[in-house]
């Protein structure tokens, strides 16, 4: 294999979208979210957008326990079923 000598590093950055608020992440799996600051929010719908290099990407998703100011890390699960 013949190396390039071209390396890429993509840019990428994570908030939560509730409503009228954008929430920065720091970090996200299958099945929670990490925010970068302390919030408070009850049970909802959100999405989570992610830019890569500058390309958006929304995901619908619902927080079924809200997040609290006790800890950044909260679940978050599919989005629920609008029939």
């Amino acid at each position: 294999m013949i190396a390039s000598g071209i390396s890429h590093s993509s840019v990428v950055t994570l908030e939560l979208l509730v409503g009228d608020r954008q929430i920065p992440l720091v970090q996200m799996s299958r099945d929670f979210l990490i925010s970068r600051d302390a919030i408070e929010l009850p049970a909802s719908d959100a999405e989570i957008l992610v830019h890569v290099d500058g390309k958006p990407t929304r995901m619908p998703v619902f927080l079924p326990e809200g997040c609290s100011l006790d800890n950044p890390r909260f679940p978050i699960a599919p989005p629920r079923s609008t029939t």
